[in-house]
C-alpha cells in the first residue's frame, strides 16, 4: 500500500495527503492548492467556482468515518449543488466512480416476498446488449466482469440495496447510497447506473429529482469503503 496520495481536478493536483512518519497510529497531513477549499478537522472541502453556464456552484466535502461514529474505516462523501441563478432548477445529484479495468461490479437486488406487481426497473441505452457476455443476472444481484472489447454497456437498476460493490486484485470498494423508494429519479427513475467500456467501470449514484429554488441547495451522500477481498 502506498502511502502518497493525490485528489486531482481536470488534471491538477489540488489536495496531496502524505503520511506523517515518527507518529502513534496512522497519521496524515493534507496540503490543499486552493485557498477557496478547506481543511476541516477529519477530512476537506473542495469547492469548484460558479458555473456560468449551469448557474450552479458545486463542492465535495470528504469526510474520513461515518455518520454514526461507528466505522472509522471508511469515507463519507458529500456532493452538493447550489443554485446560483435566478430561476428554479429541477435536478439529480449524480456522481460518478470511475474503477480501474479488470475487476467485477456487483450489483444486489432487493427481494420481494410474494405479490404480483413487478420487482424492479430497468433502464437501457441504444448501445446496451442485455446479452453481452459481461453480464450476469440472478434473482439477488447483477455481475459485471471487465472485459477489454470495444463495445460499451450501460444499465440503470430502480431502487436497489443502496450499495454496490467493485472487486479488483483482492481489493474490494464498497459504494453505499441513500435510496427514497418514493421519490422520483432521472433515467425512467432508476436510482444507480453503471457504465462498461474498455477503459473503465462506472458506478453511479443519483439523488431523487428535487426542485431546487434560487440560492438553495441539493446534496447527496456516499460512503466509500475499501476492504480486502474475501
Amino acid at each position: 500500500w502506498e502511502h502518497e496520495f493525490q485528489i486531482t481536478q481536470r488534471g491538477e493536483p489540488i489536495v496531496t495527503i502524505s503520511k506523517e512518519w515518527m507518529t502513534w497510529g496512522d497519521s496524515y497531513e493534507l496540503d490543499i492548492a486552493n485557498p477557496a477549499d478547506e481543511i476541516l478537522e477529519n477530512g476537506i472541502r473542495i469547492e469548484q467556482k460558479e458555473d456560468p453556464w449551469l448557474h450552479v456552484k458545486k463542492s465535495i466535502t470528504l469526510t474520513f468515518g461515518s455518520d454514526n461514529g461507528e466505522d472509522k474505516h471508511c469515507l463519507t462523501v458529500l456532493h452538493r449543488i447550489v443554485n446560483t441563478g435566478t430561476e428554479k432548477f429541477r435536478m439529480s445529484v449524480w456522481p460518478i466512480t470511475s474503477n480501474a479495468p479488470g475487476g467485477i461490479e456487483h450489483i444486489p437486488l432487493k427481494r420481494y416476498d410474494g405479490g404480483a406487481s413487478h420487482r424492479h426497473r430497468f433502464s437501457t441505452w441504444f448501445y446496451t446488449n442485455l446479452g453481452d457476455a459481461r453480464a450476469k443476472y440472478t434473482q439477488d444481484e447483477i455481475t459485471l466482469t471487465y472485459m477489454p472489447v470495444e463495445e460499451k454497456y450501460k444499465l440503470g437498476v430502480g431502487h436497489p440495496l443502496g450499495r454496490a460493490w467493485y472487486e479488483k486484485d483482492g481489493v474490494t470498494f464498497v459504494l453505499n447510497f441513500p435510496v427514497e423508494e418514493d421519490k422520483e429519479y432521472p433515467d425512467g427513475n432508476v436510482s444507480y447506473e453503471t457504465y462498461l467500456s474498455k477503459y473503465t467501470v462506472e458506478m453511479e449514484s443519483l439523488s431523487p429529482l428535487t426542485e431546487v429554488l434560487p440560492g438553495e441547495s441539493v446534496e447527496h451522500k456516499e460512503v466509500w469503503e475499501l476492504r480486502k477481498s474475501e
